[in-house]
């Protein structure tokens, strides 16, 4: 379940939307997920570590997005 919403946020970040909508909804979404699963933190990254699709720098992003998302468009754009 985690890994799908991960890959949605990609997808949502992958579209056709403009920059500041793509960034408002991803975080948006982050946020939920943030406040839904505060305690699962850790293992949540150790369980998109095992999602293959994802390459180096959608790690680096994805770690980056769970401490700061601030830090997110330097990296993924």
């Amino acid at each position: 379940m985690h890994n799908l919403l991960f890959l949605k946020i990609k997808l949502v970040f992958g579209g056709t939307l403009g920059r500041a909508e793509r960034l408002q909804r991803g975080h948006r979404r982050l946020v939920q997920h943030r406040q839904r699963h505060r305690q699962s933190r850790g293992q949540l990254i150790v369980r998109i570590g095992a999602v293959q699709s994802l390459r180096q720098p959608a790690m680096v992003y994805l770690r980056a997005s769970v401490a700061k998302f601030d830090m997110m468009p330097a990296i993924f754009f």
